[in-house]
């Protein structure tokens, strides 16, 4: 066997073994992931891990709604949440109600971050209309959707320190939303 057969056969293996390699970390990550029903039965998403779950009472002109809360904070520190409440129809009836209602919800948001919103895209989760924003200030970058589906809206984003979550991450976290009301 001559020296440039050995340096191929040598090549060879390095490539199967960069190639078991990868496989093996791409079979531990899709593993890690958490494919996570709602038991509020109103969503599912696919997470980097299971969720912690709480509420608050939100105020409201007819008295209050239950804000429920889905949030996944990963060793990244990337948050990953997704919150429903339900609102009365009277809120929600008219589409220009629903426009200004995902509008209204976006500020509030990005307020309380101290992030001006931006990049406003029109965005769907089945038949269900939405926007997504992002924004950043000097502590934090936002990727964030809002959607309304019959009365009950749903707000879905990632909040990472610094900068962005890498692109591919966020398509496949955004995608994996499926609103099932």
């Amino acid at each position: 066997m001559g020296r440039i057969d050995q340096i191929n056969q040598k090549l060879n293996y390095m490539k199967k073994t960069i190639f078991a390699i990868s496989f093996i970390f791409a079979t531990l990550f899709l593993s890690a992931q958490v494919k996570y029903v709602s038991p509020l039965g109103n969503f599912k998403i696919t997470l980097p891990g299971n969720p912690e779950y709480s509420n608050s009472d939100i105020e409201i002109s007819e008295g209050t709604t239950k804000l429920h809360m889905f949030i996944y904070t990963s060793d990244a520190g990337h948050i990953y949440l997704t919150a429903s409440a339900n609102y009365p129809d009277s809120d929600l009836g008219s589409d220009s109600e629903r426009s200004t209602f995902l509008e209204n919800a976006v500020e509030g948001f990005f307020s309380e971050l101290a992030i001006v919103p931006s990049n406003r895209v029109e965005v769907k989760s089945r038949k269900y209309k939405g926007l997504e924003y992002r924004g950043q200030n000097d502590t934090y970058s936002v990727i964030y959707r809002v959607y309304i589906a019959k009365n009950t809206v749903f707000q879905v984003g990632i909040l990472s320190t610094g900068s962005y979550i890498d692109e591919k991450s966020a398509k496949s976290f955004f995608k994996s939303f499926k609103i099932t009301i």
